[in-house]
């Protein structure tokens, strides 16, 4: 079951932030299944008994010079490395990672999956390569996440956000 509400953001260009209702069963997605495993990775912040901050950037110049690679890594690449992080009797104080999807004229759409205080929350955003007032590719981004997440027959419940 999906609840929605009435989208603000259709008329303004918002971004989206939905609550994930079932934590358990998405962060068993996030690290042993696939779904986003072709994402790529900006940053991964994890607060436990100290506190993590990894860069998704590619070191280039630790790579053997026939290795072609993007600049940042996959999810697939560092998602163990993550867990490990994470993983023990007690939740993490704070765990949040950043997606994005480079298209191909230079805009990207951001995902924030973000666990924080017993909730977890995901939160779209987009950045243009060029300076823009038309929303439509941003809503267009948002409406393909919420389809995204359907599609995955991930529970959620969108927030008011902006």
């Amino acid at each position: 079951m999906h609840r929605k509400k009435k989208f603000m953001h259709e008329m303004r260009g918002d971004m989206v932030s939905v609550q994930i209702e079932e934590i358990k069963e998405f962060m068993n997605g996030l690290f042993a299944g696939e779904m986003f495993d072709a994402f790529e990775v900006s940053e991964v912040e994890v607060k436990t008994l100290f506190s993590s901050k990894l860069s998704g950037r590619v070191n280039s110049e630790w790579l053997d010079t026939d290795e072609e690679i993007g600049e940042y890594v996959l999810w697939k690449q560092i998602k163990s490395r993550v867990y490990d992080l994470i993983k023990g009797k007690k939740t993490p104080l704070l765990f949040a990672v950043c997606f994005f999807h480079k298209k191909e004229n230079g805009d990207r759409g951001l995902l924030r999956i973000q666990f924080e205080g017993e909730k977890l929350r995901l939160i779209t955003g987009y950045s243009t390569a060029d300076f823009s007032l038309d929303k439509t590719p941003q809503i267009a981004w948002d409406e393909n996440f919420l389809s995204f997440l359907k599609k995955h027959g991930i529970i959620y419940e969108e927030e008011t956000c902006c």
